[in-house]
């Protein structure tokens, strides 16, 4: 209304000027506001949503697989109630992490209470039981199945704009009296102070948020060159190897070799250089007969570390078993290179070598078993077999004899001692 025409109006004419005025501003302002706290919860959920990919999802594994481990645990103790209680709190904890894996700090949820409130509040301006004409009416209709549908996209910053433009719409028809108009006027300006003080309030929150801290810092990793919730993820990539090793290390004491064998890979799948679930697989695939795929897992292992003892060792004892004894002594060579006291290079070494007839290189093995184990009965048995094929039957006899101090039940040394005292023409001591 222009300048010149301000004293005639009423005072009631220029007490609704200046709140029309009050409102213009605050609109603005509550408008400004808006796109402020939206942004900043977008950039929340963002970073939120980062942290469930790399963060939230390996946690939650790692969990469950650690009470997986104390389940089994406990299931071989079934009197020991500390086991059980253990057992108990670790599948608590998985479930709670499993629970909130997918909105860690419960920003991200499909319809915040803010919408809701939101939508409540505009549902009550756009009422149809408030039209005035039918024209009014099939405005409100229309308006209210947009602002429907905008709740339903779960489109805050949509309904935050009809709420604002519906709050500060002028009346149409009776609405026009002077005394109402300021009335819903004065209402209007209370409703979007309410509104404002309800933004400030959720900004201050979310500032406060654990997870607003964790963003803080991983900015500041940023700025310094780095990325924080990588270095978590990575760090926490060791943890959820290790502890699917750990699976299959338990697993492996029950002999349940082909779940021990999906542990291990499981592990290796978030490192494939895992040395331990690499040996271990290895052990498991030869304890399944799947030797030539043991083999393969162990010259793996030995291209990552190629100073694994038991790995070399291990390879030995499986290229023995499948024939390959020129290989087999080549890998006991190395582990003995590695680990000079290793009886079962030494002996896996003295098999291989009687298997190719070089008998008193076999001997000579065994001997070395017996100087690091005087007790190994494997090592007094096969070396009394390699004795025999020397055709020096009276040490053969002597290695049974050792054999049966260890384990006097052994009955392939009471038979070998009783075949081999008949060679000697001793009859009567054979048995």
């Amino acid at each position: 209304m222009p300048a010149e025409d301000d004293n005639r109006l009423t005072p009631e004419e220029k007490e609704l000027n200046k709140k029309l005025t009050e409102l213009e501003h605050l609109k603005e302002r509550l408008a400004g506001r808006e796109r402020q706290l939206t942004k900043f919860r977008s950039e929340l959920i963002e970073f939120e949503d980062r942290y469930i990919r790399l963060i939230g999802e390996k946690s939650s594994t790692h969990k469950d697989v650690k009470a997986i481990i104390a389940e089994l645990i406990a299931d071989s103790n079934p009197e020991d109630s500390a086991t059980r209680e253990k057992a108990e709190k670790a599948r608590a904890a998985a479930g709670e992490s499993v629970r909130y894996s997918g909105a860690i700090y419960g920003v991200a949820k499909k319809h915040s209470e803010r919408i809701k409130k939101l939508h409540r509040e505009i549902a009550k301006l756009v009422h149809p039981d408030l039209a005035v004409d039918d024209k009014d009416l099939e405005f409100r209709n229309l308006t209210m199945a947009d602002v429907n549908k905008a709740y339903e996209d779960n489109d805050e910053i949509g309904l935050a704009s009809v709420f604002i433009e519906l709050s500060s719409r002028a009346g149409t028809g009776q609405d026009k009296k002077l005394g109402l108009e300021l009335v819903q006027t004065i209402r209007k300006i209370a409703s979007m102070e309410e509104r404002y003080e309800e933004i400030e309030k959720e900004i201050k929150q979310l500032s406060e948020s654990e997870l607003f801290e964790l963003k803080r810092s991983q900015d500041d990793s940023e700025r310094a060159g780095r990325d924080m919730i990588k270095e978590m993820a990575a760090e926490l990539d060791g943890s959820v190897a290790a502890a699917w090793h750990d699976l299959g290390v338990e697993l492996f004491s029950r002999g349940d070799y082909e779940r021990v064998i999906e542990a291990f890979d499981k592990a290796l799948d978030v490192d494939p250089n895992h040395t331990g679930a690499l040996y271990g697989k290895g052990v498991a695939l030869a304890g399944v007969g799947r030797y030539e795929e043991a083999i393969g897992v162990y010259n793996r292992l030995l291209d990552i570390k190629p100073r694994h003892p038991d790995a070399w060792n291990d390879k030995g004892a499986t290229l023995s078993v499948v024939g390959r004894h020129p290989e087999a002594i080549e890998a006991f060579d190395i582990s003995i290179d590695i680990s000079p006291e290793n009886e079962a290079s030494w002996f896996g070494k003295g098999f291989s070598l009687d298997a190719l007839g070089r008998h008193e290189e076999a001997v000579a093995a065994y001997d070395k078993t017996l100087e690091i184990n005087p007790w190994h009965p494997g090592a007094w048995f096969n070396k009394g077999i390699a004795y025999g094929k020397l055709g020096r039957i009276e040490e053969e006899v002597r290695c049974y004899d050792e054999t049966l101090k260890v384990n006097q039940d052994d009955m392939d040394a009471i038979r070998s001692r009783e075949a081999a005292m008949k060679k000697l023409g001793n009859y009567k001591d054979a048995v």
